[in-house]
């Protein structure tokens, strides 16, 4: 706002509340580290404890003047009250100046905005180090403090340069969510600095449970209250044990339970004692060097992330086909429901094929497996260094090892559909901003924050769509697996500040989950630079509730191709698919998008299996397309068939059975074979029940439907008779009929000429098509390709199977010197007064992206569109429909198009 925003004066601050006020603050020693406060461009931030004033109603802020260039301009103020869970907006935009505005210094001001945030509660910690030789440390110690369901973040505690020296008691006041009566916590510490070993004796924790404002009656309070009421709020953790490497266990992080002045545990058998087997796969270059780690999550909570770092089988971990086994100590977790292993990607040969993970409890000598046989590498599979793991029943695993015991993939490939219903896929989206030097080449992370669990820390180390990720004005995407968070809450972002100018603007984070059908959006607006703005590297956004989309939730599909045994069968182009229902279907989406994920894929005489989300079609799956992009040198490709398989759920909503529907193809799908088409519409051969009790048993029963058929449309295009008509462009077509859309198809050889679209011609094409029904429209566009791409379309005929034709009459130019300057048209059989959508059977309520509305659009009549609205008397009733379904694409395109600039994907319209 001025190269003279900052100022030297001494600034104050008085805060107003319903129960009175703080007095005047004086705002003197920032908690940011660089340079002087109140300078231009920056946030300063100072804690201040003060008298509870209840609700904030105004602050009155202001310097004295002194010192030269006194003149402040201050942009706004934020007051958070972690006790209340509010965070208070102060915007201002004007100058504190004498000689500026209207010359005061002082002035007060009311809340412009007031944001919800979970309220937090203080927490006093003790920590007592032991009177042994060498048990002081100067590593980095932490705490994790645990309820029966919610959890406190990870703290560091270090508040002087001199903590944890042996025969020392240090004190730490944190401030976190309550999480309730205290049933555990977590400490340990990194392991680095000259002497990191440390000899805990005991740790002490006050806890100060927020007022309540109105006693409840005894039989209406919680069992924590109930707790709160019996004990006390000071709680002792007896320790007695090393953290250090070299003693006792060689474990640095413990987890202590509340014990009573004797020293033992208020609970009865707190502990347990967990053996994890890992089974790293048998695969090519599938063993790992990098330092392993995992987490395991029960009911009664998680482990927190443990390294594996002392095999009791081998010397050397995580090599091919070895069985590494490990011991974990932690509270009773009870029912075991997840474990997440991480890859820290460090090294060379990093890259883990990770086959399974079996856990095996002390206490009740039960064992629990969790199936993987994925990748856990940046280079390999999706990019993930980490996966969420959900148990599977011992007899599921035999059988699914039973359909295919030599590959490597046989539970991935049989189980990944069940799988994929307990785990939630977060596609998370990082806008880096504009700035001058934005870009960063440190590591990234996020922790998702859901309502009750978080993601732990991911580092974001493969975009899914750009090779060098963080740059300027770039826009990343990357795949965060997790189970239970429940609703988002928040995010922190943060990075390691490693490498040549890791200092990072970030705009803003958007995480869209398909599972959940939903879009949250966290602004940051802010560097997270050491030089810059507060000089911290760790950002803490909450989502904007006016930006959060809500959309109809994805299901998962498996989809298994069989390439055929033929010479050349195989193809290196990427792959798409399309599933049909009665009144429904899903987008064209590619089974392996990445270039790098398709070098082992469709291989002849290969199946390949997927997992895909997408939208859910309905009980009924009608018919399926499939092509590829066509744009490699190895593209054509042979396919056998293709096996899709769907979840049918109970009325509890779980999964208790699967539909397989199979779709015979024996056909090429390539350019120099066949009929030189790329892309196939499918119907079903046969579809079954198919049902696997928890002991394994398979049964299956066939379910008999009325299937479509394919049939073949002659297509015959006319081109017009005027200068220039021809043209050498590509050119694709759409069919739209009253059960669907053909699906857009490159119109490749032409029957009657070799040179196909010159003027004054008629070129013949045929294709195959699922039954259209009766067709009422096409879309016609070519690419704009080549020397001459300019044409004039005169009219398309298209013959049936019943021998029905067609005409869509053009008399019109598709070039972009010419006419409109379009190279799409939309054209409709002569009298068609019905529907003029793009989409067969869609309706309003369907449009679910900007691309989707344009194709509406595309459907009304190019006259309608010109419209004037006094012209509106004058139309027909059904003209004067096409006009109100116009408007109200309009209406929806303007929202998607407000959507679209804030990198919101797909919203659904009521």
């Amino acid at each position: 706002s001025g190269i003279n925003a900052g100022t030297d004066a001494h600034v104050s601050i008085k805060v107003f509340g319903e129960d009175g006020d703080t007095g005047m603050l004086h705002l003197e020693s920032s908690e940011n580290k660089i340079g002087n406060k109140f300078e231009r461009g920056r946030i300063d931030t100072f804690k201040m404890e003060a008298t509870d004033i209840g609700q904030i109603e105004k602050i009155r802020i202001g310097h004295d003047g002194s010192n030269p260039g006194s003149g402040w301009y201050l942009d706004k103020a934020e007051i958070d009250v972690p006790s209340r869970g509010e965070l208070y907006v102060f915007s201002t935009h004007r100058w504190l100046d004498t000689s500026e505005d209207d010359g005061l210094i002082e002035i007060e001001v009311l809340p412009t905005e007031v944001k919800q945030r979970r309220a937090r509660i203080p927490y006093e910690i003790t920590m007592k180090t032991g009177d042994k030789l060498g048990s002081g440390t100067d590593a980095d110690v932490f705490i994790q403090i645990y309820g029966r369901e919610y959890k406190t973040e990870i703290f560091t505690l270090r508040n002087r340069t001199d903590n944890f020296e042996q025969n020392s008691t240090d004190k730490f006041k944190i401030e976190a969510i309550d999480v309730g009566n205290i049933h555990k916590i977590r400490v340990g510490h990194n392991d680095k600095g000259m002497s990191c070993g440390w000899f805990l004796e005991k740790v002490q924790i006050l806890r100060t449970p927020p007022k309540r404002k109105k006693a409840k009656l005894h039989e209406q309070c919680t069992e924590d209250e109930r707790n709160e009421k019996l004990e006390k709020l000071h709680y002792t953790f007896a320790c007695e044990r090393w953290f250090d490497t070299k003693e006792d266990d060689g474990e640095i992080v413990r987890e202590l339970v509340p014990t009573g002045a004797d020293g033992r545990p208020l609970q009865r058998n707190p502990y347990n004692e967990y053996t994890v087997k890992v089974i790293t796969g048998d695969v090519s270059h599938s063993g790992t060097d990098a330092d392993v780690y995992v987490c395991i999550y029960g009911d009664h909570g998680d482990t927190g992330e443990r390294k594996l770092w002392r095999s009791d089988s081998h010397i050397n971990r995580f090599e091919p086909g070895h069985d590494d086994i490990f011991r974990i100590d932690a509270a009773d977790l009870g029912l075991l429901t997840g474990i997440r292993p991480r890859n820290s990607g460090s090294g060379v040969g990093s890259a883990w094929f990770l086959d399974s993970i079996e856990v095996t409890e002390k206490n009740t000598n039960t064992t629990t497996y969790f199936p993987c046989q994925r990748w856990l590498a940046t280079d390999e599979d999706d990019g993930q260094l980490m996966r969420h793991l959900v148990p599977v029943e011992k007899a599921l695993i035999d059988y699914a090892k039973g359909l295919a015991p030599k590959s490597p993939y046989n539970l991935k490939n049989n189980l990944g559909l069940e799988l994929k219903t307990q785990v939630n896929t977060y596609y998370v989206h990082v806008s880096t901003g504009n700035s001058s030097m934005a870009g960063t080449d440190a590591n990234v992370y996020v922790i998702i924050y859901g309502e009750k669990d978080n993601s732990g820390k991911c580092f974001l180390k493969s975009t899914r769509n750009h090779k060098n990720k963080f740059e300027k004005a770039q826009t990343d995407i990357f795949v965060v697996e997790s189970a239970g968070l429940g609703e988002l809450k928040k995010i922190k972002v943060g990075h390691d500040n490693s490498g040549v100018g890791p200092g990072w603007f970030l705009e803003t984070v958007v995480i869209d989950c398909p599972s959940l059908g939903t879009k949250t959006v966290f602004p940051c607006g802010r560097w997270l630079a050491t030089d810059q703005d507060d000089a911290q590297i760790e950002r803490e956004l909450f989502p904007v509730e006016s930006q959060n989309i809500q959309y109809e939730k994805q299901v998962p599909y498996e989809i298994a191709t069989y390439t055929a045994d033929s010479m050349g069968a195989g193809t290196d182009a990427d792959v798409f698919v399309a599933v049909f229902g009665k009144e429904n279907a899903t987008q064209e989406t590619s089974l392996a998008p990445r270039k790098g994920d398709r070098k082992d894929l469709f291989n002849r005489n290969s199946v390949d299996t997927f997992v895909l989300e997408m939208d859910d079609v309905g009980d009924t799956i009608e018919k399926f397309r499939i092509g590829h992009s066509d744009t490699s040198m190895g593209a054509g490709w042979k396919l056998n068939k293709v096996v899709v398989r769907k979840l049918k759920h109970s009325k509890q909503g779980k999964p208790s059975f699967s539909e397989v529907y199979t779709f015979p193809c024996n056909r090429w799908l390539a350019k120099d074979e066949d009929d030189r088409a790329v892309v196939r519409e499918l119907v079903p051969g046969e579809v079954i029940e198919r049902s696997v009790d928890k002991f394994g048993k398979i049964s299956e029963k066939p379910i008999h439907r009325q299937l479509m058929e394919n049939r073949k449309y002659k297509i015959h295009i006319f081109t017009g008779d005027k200068f220039g008509a021809g043209s050498d462009a590509n050119v694709f077509l759409t069919i739209f009929g009253e059960n669907g859309d053909s699906g857009e198809r490159k119109l490749v050889k032409s029957e009657k000429h070799m040179n196909k679209f010159e003027r004054n011609q008629e070129d013949i094409f045929t294709q195959e098509a699922v039954d259209l029904g009766k067709l009422y429209k096409i879309k016609i566009r070519h690419d704009n390709s080549s020397l001459s791409p300019s044409w004039y379309l005169d009219r398309v005929v298209i013959v049936d199977g019943d021998n029905e034709s067609y005409i869509f009459h053009c008399e019109r130019w598709l070039a972009k010197n010419k006419d409109d300057g379009r190279i799409e048209r939309s054209l409709y059989i002569k009298g068609h007064e019905g529907d003029t959508s793009s989409i067969g059977r869609s309706t309003i309520g369907s449009i679910r992206s900007l691309k989707s509305a344009r194709d509406l659009m595309s459907g009304i009549p190019q006259e309608l569109r010109l419209l004037c609205l006094k012209d509106l008397q004058f139309l027909t009733p059904s003209k004067s429909v096409q006009v109100i379904y116009m408007m109200l694409i309009l209406t929806q395109m303007h929202l998607l198009i407000f959507l679209e600039q804030r990198s919101v994907r797909q919203v659904n319209f009521p």
